[in-house]
């Protein structure tokens, strides 16, 4: 199977930017990558897309609000950390609209979603 574009990204942000290039704590590395366990578990139990079909493209404007009501409402999270959960996302675009600048505007619109007061 041909890994797709937000496999090969999330794999690198994960284990060589944050790492490597940011240099964070593995506090936050573990936060980050349980944010995107709750993101993949939210596809594929929402979005009836399973983790191995995820694309860049998926993962929209839309789909992200999506999820973070969903970690309010079916997870019972609080604002904090839903907030915290798009704090990883938009680390995460601001890392894939370096690596994919043909794909900036679409990145954008993901780091445009406002945190919740």
């Amino acid at each position: 199977m041909k890994p797709t574009d937000f496999s090969i990204y999330l794999t690198q942000f994960l284990s060589d930017y944050l790492s490597g290039q940011k240099n964070v704590s593995p506090n936050t590395i573990r936060s980050y990558r349980d944010t995107f366990k709750l993101l993949l578990r939210y596809f594929k139990e929402q979005e009836r897309i399973p983790p191995e079909k995820i694309t860049m493209s998926c993962i929209n404007q839309v789909s992200v609000t999506s999820f973070l009501d969903w970690l309010e409402t079916e997870r019972g999270c609080a604002v904090t950390t839903r907030n915290l959960r798009l704090t990883a996302i938009h680390s995460f675009f601001r890392y894939a609209q370096a690596e994919s600048p043909e794909s900036l505007f679409h990145f954008q619109k993901v780091i445009a979603i406002p945190v919740k007061r």
